[in-house]
């Protein structure tokens, strides 16, 4: 399992991508990826892509790592750490090719809104670790949460959706 595991207080920062998958390659990021079907799935669908996911439940690492290790994968490496943190640290200018966020936590209750990851300050972080070109896909089944990533990503003008609208309730 150390083999996924990225010792990242250890290495130096930017992290230096080809030393640690052994091969250059677009990178995608998963924050938050549960129980990593998404993200195990994706790294078996692109062999020539490497994965971060960025997680910090031991429980969902310990899943992730089943699945890799079943699935023999080994295009994907994982963090266990704070995403804002990570991104802001240890990925530098345009790293990053495709970023994905399935269901954060949405935190529903009002006095707890500022927990929520999806903000203006983290969008424009964002959008300085994409290339050119690069994707954010976030997915969300809470109607208020949707809302509210709705009003930050339009908000904003780092990021342009691809599509006519912001909010997309079907791909």
């Amino acid at each position: 399992l150390q083999t996924y595991s990225i010792p990242w207080k250890q290495l130096d920062w930017p992290l230096d991508l080809e030393s640690l998958f052994g091969f250059g390659g677009p990178l995608d990021v998963e924050i938050g990826f549960g129980n990593g079907a998404f993200l195990a799935d994706l790294a078996v669908a692109s062999p020539e892509r490497q994965f971060i996911g960025i997680e910090r439940s031991l429980g969902s690492l310990t899943r992730l790592f089943s699945r890799l290790v079943s699935n023999e994968v080994q295009n994907v490496r994982v963090i266990q750490a704070d995403a804002s943190f990570i991104l802001d640290r240890l990925f530098g200018p345009e790293y990053i090719s495709g970023l994905f966020m399935n269901f954060p936590d949405p935190w529903p209750k009002e006095r707890h809104h500022t927990r929520r990851l999806i903000q203006p300050a983290f969008i424009r972080l964002v959008a300085r670790r994409l290339v050119p070109d690069g994707e954010l896909m976030i997915g969300t089944d809470h109607a208020d949460y949707a809302r509210c990533i709705t009003e930050v990503l339009e908000g904003q003008s780092d990021l342009a959706s691809k599509h006519p609208t912001t909010f997309v309730s079907n791909i």
